[in-house]
């Protein structure tokens, strides 16, 4: 149990850190007038997150037992197709940043 929440933290701060650089650079190219749309975009995902986040509670407490093991078994395997795409686009983007 201790693992899921140092997981969430980690995730959260990594979330955070990621919208304060956000933050930042639009103040340092005195663009902090749409600091507002990144705030209302960082609330619109958190309450999405947790919307989505208590559908799937909701589904995978009703699943059977053996389910529950085939749907963790999916998840995973999605959110590894999801973060290999990403890694590969991401390689492929390389090229193009170093301008």
């Amino acid at each position: 149990m201790l693992g899921q929440y140092l997981i969430a933290f980690r995730e959260t701060l990594e979330a955070s850190l990621i919208v304060a650089i956000i933050l930042s650079y639009l103040d340092r190219t005195g663009r902090l007038k749409l600091a507002k749309y990144v705030l209302y975009g960082t609330c619109f995902a958190v309450t999405l997150s947790v919307i989505f986040g208590l559908l799937v509670w909701n589904f995978y407490g009703k699943l059977a037992g053996s389910s529950q093991v085939l749907f963790e078994a999916l998840s995973a395997f999605l959110a590894v197709a999801i973060l290999s795409t990403m890694i590969v686009w991401m390689a492929s983007k390389v090229d193009t940043l170093h301008g």
